[in-house]
């Protein structure tokens, strides 16, 4: 217990440092202070083995890590590194400032990159995923002079269905799609760069590229 006002109350070996900082919980650690003193938010590591690092950080359930200037991660070994970065979800991620994981196992890594969907993933700044297992790689589409992004809709997953994967490079957008496992035919001659299916008949998984 370093700093003015700093608590480990209620902790086996916590570990708090800076003003007003709290770790509360087995092996927590609290390190940052409050910017505000006594009005403002301070760095706080709540549960066991929790870690809260940095001014106004918030560490809220088991196993949980926020690093950086409030930061957030408030659900059990939920991760958030980063300027303002966020993660709410169990076992989330979220990386960069202002990153947002929202949901369970969801991974948010860029610059407010956003990924609300239970295992969802967006990757790049300000990247966008919305719905269940959904992926996003790029930049944000409705920047100037960006791709427009086809809607993804909030249609019911199965559980093994196929699902899209959406790549958004800076001036184009491709959209990979699987082959449905079905019987195929033998591929014909018509259009070279577009899917066609397996001439062995077989039911493979096989991606195309669609511009």
């Amino acid at each position: 217990m370093v700093g003015a006002a700093s608590t480990d109350a209620a902790a086996t070996n916590g570990i708090a440092i800076g003003n007003a900082a709290t770790a509360a919980g087995g092996d927590a650690i609290a390190i940052g202070g409050n910017r505000d003193g006594a009005d403002g938010q301070a760095t706080t590591a709540t549960g066991p083995s929790t870690t809260a690092v940095g001014g106004q950080a918030i560490a809220n359930g088991p196993g949980a890590s926020a690093i950086g200037w409030r930061a957030e991660a408030t659900a059990e070994r939920a991760q958030a590194l980063g300027h303002l970065a966020t993660a709410q979800g169990v076992r989330s991620l979220a990386v960069g400032e202002n990153a947002d994981a929202q949901s369970d196992n969801a991974t948010a890594i860029g610059n407010e990159a956003i990924a609300n969907g239970i295992d969802a993933i967006a990757l790049g700044d300000t990247s966008v995923a919305t719905g269940p297992s959904t992926t996003a790689i790029g930049v944000k589409p409705s920047q100037p002079g960006r791709a427009q992004r086809p809607s993804a809709g909030n249609r019911r997953q199965q559980p093994n269905a196929r699902r899209p994967l959406v790549i958004w490079p800076p001036h184009r957008a491709y959209v990979l799609l699987p082959w449905a496992r079905t019987p195929t035919r033998r591929a014909t001659t018509q259009q070279p760069s577009a899917m066609r299916p397996s001439p062995t008949g077989s039911t493979r998984l096989r991606w195309g590229i669609r511009r």
